[in-house]
């Protein structure tokens, strides 16, 4: 019998391996393709890292809310936060 630790250090290392090769490479590319809106750039790749994370936290998220609709939670942030990005376009300078 293989202990579970054996699976668990291999996967660590192949990780830790796979992070550097692809990701940052993932990173350089997107500043090297959109020099003058990188940032940009580089805030919807974490955008959209975070949201396909999503589903592995999202079960217990609403498992753990005490709320009785939690779905009225997660829209009320979905809303309050879909005027943002026009926020920050007009006040840009002057929040910066």
């Amino acid at each position: 019998n293989i202990q579970w630790v054996v699976p668990t250090l291999s996967s660590l290392c192949t990780g830790f391996g796979l992070f550097p090769k692809f990701f940052l490479q993932l990173l350089n590319y997107i500043v090297d393709a959109s020099l003058m809106f990188a940032a940009s750039a580089i805030a919807g790749t974490t955008f959209m890292r975070s949201l396909a994370i999503n589903p592995l936290f999202a079960c217990y998220i609403y498992e753990s809310i005490v709320i009785n609709n939690c779905q009225t939670l997660v829209r009320t942030i979905a809303i309050v936060s879909v005027p943002s990005p026009f926020v920050f376009n007009f006040n840009g300078r002057q929040i910066r």
